[in-house]
C-alpha cells in the first residue's frame, strides 16, 4: 500500500519481486507520465521544483517561521484526520516531527532522484498477476485531465483491478477513511483471498478469515484496521 511518491517506488519493487507480492494499493499515488502534463514556475521539472520546495521551507524553519505558523494553526504545516481523537503525546510527536525532521537531506536527496526515477519507469506497469486497486482524488484530476487514465495505463491485470475517484484532496486517506477502508476491505476479500483459495479444493471460512486479517494487519498504523486474529 503506497501514498503519493511511493506508488512510483511500489511500481519498481513489485517487477523486481512479483513472486512476493499479492496485490497493490494506492492512495493518489505518482505515476510516470505525470511529469509531462505539470507546468511549474522557470519551466523546473518536478524533481526540481520538490529540491527547491524543501530546501525554500527548511530556511523557514531555520528562521523561525514554521514554528511561528504552527502556532497560529499547526493545520498550515501537517495534515491530520480531523475525525480521529488525537492524544496529547501523538500531538507532541508530530509537532516535533514537523518543526524538527520534516523537511530533511533524505526528502531533498528524493528531490535530486525523482527526474531520474521517471524516466527509469517510463512505460512500465504491475506485472500481470498483480491486482491493484487505485484510488485518485478529484483535486488532482481537476488539475490533470491525465490522471485518471495514467492511474488505468499501469495496470497490467485490469481484469481484477479497479480504479476509484473519490472527491478530496491529495491526502484521500483523511478525507475518505471509512469509504477506503471499506472498499479494501472488500478488494482483499474478493481479488485477493479468493484468489488464493480458487485451487483449494477445502475452503475453510476460519483461514479465509485468519489470513484476510493477517493482510489488514499491515495497514494497521493506518488507524485503519484493527486486528483481530493473533498472529
Amino acid at each position: 500500500m503506497a501514498h503519493s511518491m511511493g506508488g512510483l517506488y511500489s511500481v519498481y519493487w513489485t517487477n523486481q519481486y512479483p513472486e512476493e507480492i499479492l496485490g497493490f494499493i494506492g492512495i493518489d499515488i505518482s505515476i510516470s507520465g505525470m511529469e509531462d502534463n505539470y507546468s511549474y514556475p522557470m519551466n523546473m521539472s518536478i524533481g526540481k521544483f520538490a529540491k527547491y520546495s524543501i530546501l525554500i521551507l527548511k530556511i523557514f524553519d531555520i528562521l523561525g517561521i514554521t514554528r511561528i505558523a504552527f502556532s497560529i494553526n499547526f493545520q498550515y504545516i501537517i495534515n491530520i484526520d480531523n475525525n480521529y481523537h488525537y492524544t496529547e503525546e501523538e500531538m507532541n510527536i508530530l509537532r516535533a516531527l514537523a518543526l524538527c525532521r520534516q523537511n530533511n537531506k533524505t526528502l531533498m536527496k528524493e528531490g535530486e532522484f525523482i527526474d531520474n526515477n521517471f524516466k527509469k519507469l517510463r512505460g512500465v506497469k504491475f506485472p500481470r498477476g498483480i491486482p491493484v486497486l487505485n484510488f485518485i482524488s478529484s483535486e488532482n484530476t481537476e488539475d490533470d485531465s491525465y490522471w485518471e487514465r495514467l492511474h488505468y495505463n499501469i495496470i497490467g491485470d485490469l481484469q481484477h483491478s479497479e480504479v476509484i475517484l473519490l472527491h478530496g484532496q491529495h491526502y484521500l486517506h483523511l478525507d475518505n477513511k471509512e469509504i477506503i477502508s471499506s472498499k479494501i476491505k472488500e478488494w482483499i476479500s474478493f481479488n485477493i483471498i479468493n484468489k488464493k483459495y480458487y485451487d483449494s479444493p477445502i475452503i475453510l471460512q476460519k483461514e479465509k478469515d485468519i489470513l484476510l486479517d493477517r493482510t489488514l494487519c499491515t495497514l494497521k498504523e493506518n488507524n485503519l484496521f484493527y486486528c483481530k486474529n493473533k498472529l
